[in-house]
């Protein structure tokens, strides 16, 4: 299945046991193989619309995607905290749960 990236902006994402994670904000790309390497989803603040979370979800976490939904390992909102910080150089802010507009 083919899916495009504009159809998957705003799919919802959750757990395999249910929980709604947030929404795919954006995709990452690895420039050397040329593959998905993770996504960027929106997870839901307190006041809706303000103080979103942004959360960075590897690959390797992700069980199903359609067009209707991104299925994720129970364990992958635990895992993403980890995964970013071992990829992203110290100098730069972890982007896996930057507030909006910093």
């Amino acid at each position: 299945m083919l899916l495009n990236s504009k159809d998957m902006i705003g799919v919802p994402v959750e757990t395999r046991d249910g929980r709604f994670i947030g929404k795919v904000a954006s995709f990452n790309v690895d420039a050397i193989t040329g593959k998905l390497s993770s996504l960027l989803v929106h997870a839901p603040g307190i006041v809706s619309g303000l103080f979103r979370d942004e959360l960075l979800v590897d690959w390797n976490v992700i069980l199903e995607m359609t067009p209707d939904r991104v299925l994720v390992a129970d364990t992958a909102v635990k895992s993403v905290a980890r995964m970013a910080r071992k990829e992203v150089p110290a100098t730069m802010p972890s982007p896996t749960m930057m507030r909006d507009g910093k």
